[in-house]
Formats: structure tokens, C-alpha cells, sequence
């Protein structure tokens, strides 16, 4: 059985082994191929620039939206602060004015 596969596959060690299937017939047609592989390259290089810039932009944008959400947090933030600290001041010292009102 091993002497029937090694028949079968011909002489490995010769330098043409392989090579009959592999290169074109003539050069027409071997330069037709690397004209659809520059094809493909030029239709693959386009598609991952545009990718690209689409991602550049998503990106600016949600760096932008978390400015803006920081920005309005912290107002937020501050302004909750500064009430709470009113409130617990009112309660622990009441003022005239609130006296006034009562």
C-alpha cells in the first residue's frame, strides 16, 4: 500500500514537483491574475478607509457626548451639594428671615 501511494504521487524530489498546476500557461494570463489581485487589493484598501473614517468620526462624537455628560454631571453634582449644605444649615441654624416667615 505505501509503495502504491508513493507511485502515485510521482517524484517529490524533483525541482518540478508541484509546479505544473501552480504557474499559468503563458503571461497573458498570469498578468490577468494580478490584475484582479490589484482589484481586489484597491476595492479592500477603499472599504478600510471608509471603515475608518467612519470610525474616526463615531469616536469624535462619543468623545465629544462624554464632555457634555461630564460637564452637566458635575453641575448637577454641585448644585445637589450646594442645596444639601443649605438645607443642613437652615436646620442647625435657622436664620431671621426664615424666623420672619414662620
Amino acid at each position: 500500500m505505501r509503495a502504491l501511494r508513493r507511485e502515485s504521487l510521482g517524484d517529490m524530489s524533483h525541482p518540478s514537483y508541484g509546479q505544473k498546476n501552480c504557474l499559468p500557461t503563458d503571461l497573458g494570463s498570469g498578468y490577468d491574475a494580478m490584475g484582479r489581485i490589484r482589484a481586489h487589493l484597491t476595492k479592500s484598501r477603499f472599504t478600510q478607509d471608509q471603515l475608518r473614517a467612519y470610525e474616526a468620526r463615531d469616536r469624535n462624537l462619543a468623545e465629544s457626548n462624554c464632555t457634555k455628560v461630564t460637564t452637566w454631571s458635575i453641575i448637577n453634582i454641585t448644585v445637589m451639594l450646594v442645596t444639601g449644605l443649605i438645607q443642613v444649615r437652615d436646620v442647625y441654624f435657622p436664620s431671621c428671615v426664615a424666623q420672619g416667615l414662620r
